[in-house]
């Protein structure tokens, strides 16, 4: 296995490794949390560790990779381990790597990689009730609860977490054009019937006429439609600014996006952004700043499932709104 996001390695261990990953285990939260995944010796590491890379090839499991910084460190693992239900996400990232945001960033990574594989609709993400940091790392991934009491965990019965994380539908980015003119004004119409304003539109709000939308956009921009594949409906707009101006470096950042009114609270916002950052990435983009309104909750929470680093809460002077900076 290979995966490589902005930060991080996903791959295969290798024996070499053995030191490291016993070294790794050693921190209290794998003490506390996950007690039979301590090795107390290199030696007891190294047989683990035979173990795993054997399954590499089998169809049983369980899958576990080591979590690489591109630095070339080893911070931890994200694993896919068989249960009774299924198949279970499983990660850690040693003490002295948290805080980061890496568990997050690679648990969203090799899940679409490990449902693939496996050929899974959905995986299961069980963690202690005490274990919050866990249980948010699963949340910014799109895992929903499904349970909370007292059930079995490493042979006892405590007070449990239990998630589940359904495979996306499939969704593509796309650069609009007039071959998607109905889905466009379709999607145009419904803000309009909603009232609301349309921020990160592109504009679109003030055309109805779709080709002179199309003429005026801007070539230091990319805009994209996300589309659903299924039925071919526009659910969003995303708006990326190759370069900032003074009021988009103080007020609106590089990427602006919408989400029609009848498709949120299904977590197109939050796979709008990372899709966005991943375009940034290839416009040699590397520190993105992502705006939003103070007020605005379900975008701030987009903005830091995504990775989000809060910058500044300053006051747009045309509109009085106080608007949140975030660096990603």
């Amino acid at each position: 296995m290979y995966i490589e996001t902005k930060r991080l390695i996903i791959t295969d261990f290798t024996e070499d490794m053995a030191k490291v990953v016993h070294l790794n285990s050693l921190d209290e939260d794998n003490r506390r949390f996950v007690p039979d995944e301590v090795f107390e010796t290199v030696e007891d590491a190294r047989e683990t560790l035979e173990f795993l890379m054997g399954q590499y090839g089998g169809e049983e499991g369980p899958y576990v990779h080591p979590i690489l910084l591109k630095t070339g460190e080893n911070i931890g693992y994200v694993q896919l381990v068989p249960i009774e239900e299924g198949w279970e996400i499983g990660y850690h990232v040693a003490a002295q790597y948290t805080g980061n945001g890496y568990a997050t960033e690679a648990v969203r990574a090799f899940l679409p990689v490990a449902a693939k594989k496996k050929g899974l609709s959905q995986i299961w993400g069980i963690c202690v009730a005490e274990n919050t940091a866990s249980e948010k790392v699963m949340e910014k991934c799109g895992f929903k609860r499904v349970f909370r009491g007292i059930g079995p965990y490493q042979g006892s019965q405590r007070e449990i977490i239990r998630n589940i994380w359904k495979k996306p539908e499939s969704m593509i980015l796309i650069r609009p054009t007039m071959e998607y003119e109905e889905q466009i004004r379709d999607f145009r119409r419904e803000y309009l019937e909603s009232g609301e304003s349309m921020d990160g539109g592109a504009s679109l709000r003030k055309f109805e006429n779709i080709q002179e939308w199309l003429d005026q956009l801007d070539p230091l921009e990319s805009e994209f439609l996300y589309v659903r594949e299924e039925d071919r409906k526009v659910v969003g707009l995303i708006q990326i600014r190759h370069k900032l101006n003074e009021f988009l470096a103080n007020y609106a950042g590089h990427i602006g996006y919408c989400v029609r009114p009848s498709e949120r609270r299904k977590g197109y916002a939050t796979q709008m952004l990372a899709k966005a950052l991943v375009e940034c990435e290839r416009l040699g983009i590397s520190d993105v700043l992502v705006c939003c309104l103070a007020d605005n909750e379900a975008s701030r929470k987009t903005i830091l499932a995504n990775g989000g680093v809060f910058d500044a809460k300053v006051l747009e002077p045309k509109s009085e709104s106080w608007i949140e900076r975030y660096w990603i």
